[in-house]
């Protein structure tokens, strides 16, 4: 039987974690579902809740107890209600706990694991992104990581093959903090990742046209990453 995707849309926007959480579910004609979650500071005007009540927009925490399983949340971040009337539901403050530990895991490069929060245990077909960046777990992270390197090195001065094995290592190493290998191997790709900070990227001889900095700053900030998760394997 096929099931229809289901796309997840967290709008991480406010700094205010006392922000009420709403969201918006949409269908299209493909019977493809968007459910956005998005902040509002302060209370609802009466006329913000008619308006609200028209476009279909309600708490976040109510289609985040509809949609826990797509969502990854376990029972435990529910209430238990004693009136069997009543569902379990998440409170705001979870809610928002739970949203931005995933954003700082995007913001740290970190791997998600399959028992994280916002890591689908459904066999529906499910994305979740926050501001607009994809969730990705196991197989998936890696494979996007290092089409990260391989696109930013294509022409440059060194080689992408000369340091995908190094990176796949630090890769699995840090998805797998128990995983052990040969020391003399990971002191290897600790110095090639090293060098690897080193060379000029794709559209190096073009830096303003091509935003180069930032897209160094963003590359050399991955390198970083991985180097301390192979440090801390050895």
């Amino acid at each position: 039987m096929n099931v229809n995707p289901l796309k997840v849309n967290i709008e991480l926007k406010s700094d205010d974690i006392n922000s009420k959480w709403y969201a918006k579910k949409d269908v299209s004609k493909d019977k493809e579902t968007t459910v956005t979650f998005f902040q509002r500071e302060g209370k609802r005007t009466f006329l913000q809740k008619i308006k609200d009540f028209k476009n279909g927009v309600r708490y976040g925490t109510e289609l985040a107890s509809k949609y826990s399983k797509e969502l990854g949340l376990s029972g435990e971040v529910f209430s238990n209600p004693k009136n069997k009337s009543e569902k379990p539901t998440i409170s705001n403050d979870t809610l928002n706990a739970k949203f931005r530990e995933a954003h700082a895991k995007l913001k740290n490069d970190e791997p998600f694991q399959k028992s994280d929060p916002l890591v689908s245990r459904s066999s529906k077909e499910i994305e979740v992104s926050i501001d607009n960046e994809l969730i990705l777990k196991g197989k998936d992270f890696k494979n996007m990581t290092l089409r990260f390197f391989s696109s930013n090195m294509v022409n440059a001065n060194k080689n992408y093959s000369d340091f995908r094995d190094h990176i796949a290592l630090a890769l699995d190493i840090r998805a797998n903090p128990k995983f052990t290998d040969d020391d003399g191997k990971i002191d290897k790709a600790i110095e090639a990742l090293k060098e690897l900070k080193e060379i000029n990227l794709v559209g190096y001889d073009y830096a303003e046209l091509t935003d180069y900095n930032n897209r160094k700053f963003e590359f050399n900030e991955k390198i970083d990453s991985l180097i301390i998760a192979l440090n801390k394997a050895t």
